[in-house]
C-alpha cells in the first residue's frame, strides 16, 4: 500500500505572518498568487497579464511552465480540469495592479533593453522566471536573517497551505477540488485526511443539532 505523507502547509497565524512580512517585496506576488489561488509551480510561472481579468476579477489558468532538462516547456496543464478560472480576491487584485503598474514603469525605464514577455512573475527586465528558478528565490527569501522566525515553504507548499486553509474555513471539497484543477475530491480526501477528520466532526455535529431539537 502507498504510504500518504502529511503535507507541509502553514497556519493561519502563519500565513497572516508571512504575508505582512513579505508586503512590498519582490516575493509579494508569487507568495501571494500561490497561497490566493492554489495555483501549481508551473501554472505561476506561466500565468500571463492577459489571462488576468481586472474587470471581472478572475484568473484563467491555460499554461503550464515547466522544467525539462535544461529547457523550459510551455504547454496546456495537465488534465482538461486544470484549465479553469480562479476568482481573484480583492487583496490579490491590489498587489496584482500594483505590480503591473511596476513593470510599466521598468518598461519605461528600460525601453529597448526590457524583454516584455508578458509574464506576471518576471524579473526586472521583464524576462519570466523559470520554474526552477522561482523555488531558489523561496529559498533565498527564507534564508536572510530577518525572515528566520518564518515558515519556510516552497511554491509547492502554498498549493497545501491554500488547501489546508480552505478546509479550516469549511470550504466544500468540491470547490476546492474545481480550484485547485482536480477531476474530483478523492486526491484532496487521501492527502488532507487528517485535516478533514476535524472539519467531519462540525459536519456531524451540525447535523446531530438537528435531531436534538
Amino acid at each position: 500500500k502507498k504510504q500518504v505523507h502529511e503535507p507541509e502547509y502553514l497556519t493561519v497565524e502563519e500565513t497572516q505572518e508571512l504575508l505582512k512580512k513579505v508586503k512590498g517585496d519582490r516575493m509579494e506576488v508569487p507568495f501571494a498568487l500561490g497561497l490566493y489561488t492554489g495555483m501549481r509551480r508551473g501554472e505561476l510561472c506561466g500565468l500571463q497579464w492577459e489571462h488576468v481579468d481586472f474587470k471581472a476579477n478572475t484568473i484563467r489558468v491555460t499554461n503550464n511552465r515547466i522544467n525539462v532538462g535544461a529547457k523550459i516547456v510551455e504547454k496546456k496543464p495537465k488534465s482538461t480540469t486544470s484549465e479553469r478560472i480562479i476568482h481573484m480576491v480583492p487583496e490579490l487584485r491590489k498587489i496584482l495592479l500594483l505590480e503591473k503598474e511596476i513593470q510599466g514603469n521598468n518598461r519605461e525605464l528600460l525601453k529597448s533593453e526590457y524583454k516584455n514577455e508578458g509574464y506576471v512573475i518576471c524579473h526586472n527586465d521583464g524576462q519570466a522566471v523559470r520554474p526552477n528558478y522561482l523555488s531558489k528565490m523561496f529559498k533565498r527569501w527564507f534564508a536572510k536573517p530577518e525572515n528566520s522566525g518564518l515558515h519556510a515553504i516552497t511554491p509547492h507548499e502554498l498549493r497545501h497551505s491554500f488547501v489546508a486553509l480552505s478546509i479550516a474555513a469549511k470550504v466544500p471539497l468540491y470547490e476546492i477540488s474545481k480550484a485547485l484543477g482536480h477531476g474530483d475530491i478523492g486526491i484532496i480526501s487521501r492527502i488532507y485526511a487528517h485535516l478533514l477528520d476535524s472539519s467531519h466532526k462540525g459536519v456531524t455535529e451540525g447535523m446531530a443539532s438537528l435531531l436534538r431539537k
